[in-house]
């Protein structure tokens, strides 16, 4: 089992990522470029929203695209609407959408 919280004091359960490198390897998956090519990476940000106030439990038998979709409806809800509420309210909508389409503009 994946435990690196000895430093952190954080613990995670090779169960929540049994489908990430660990639980292939342990499912026999030796070739890594197959296993690369089809592995879906973990949404991290939204695993760390949901975990500040929900029960970790009902992300272990999760595979990570079933996973990252159920975290990516949570955050809309309960962060990501809230905040262009936030932003709208304060009528900074515009220089929001100004500011976003800068930052894609120079990472795309």
């Amino acid at each position: 089992m994946f435990d690196p919280g000895g430093r952190s004091g954080l613990r995670f359960n090779g169960k929540v990522f049994k489908d990430g490198i660990i639980g292939a390897w342990n499912a026999g998956c030796k070739d890594q470029h197959t296993y690369a090519a089809a592995w879906e990476a973990p949404d991290f940000f939204a695993l760390a929203f949901y975990f500040i106030s929900e029960e970790k439990d009902t992300l272990a038998d999760m595979e990570n695209g079933q996973r990252n979709q159920f975290l990516s409806d949570y955050l809309k809800e309960n962060f990501t609407d809230r905040y262009a509420d936030s932003i709208e309210a304060a009528g900074l909508k515009e220089d929001m959408d100004a500011f976003i389409r800068m930052i894609h503009a120079i990472y795309n």
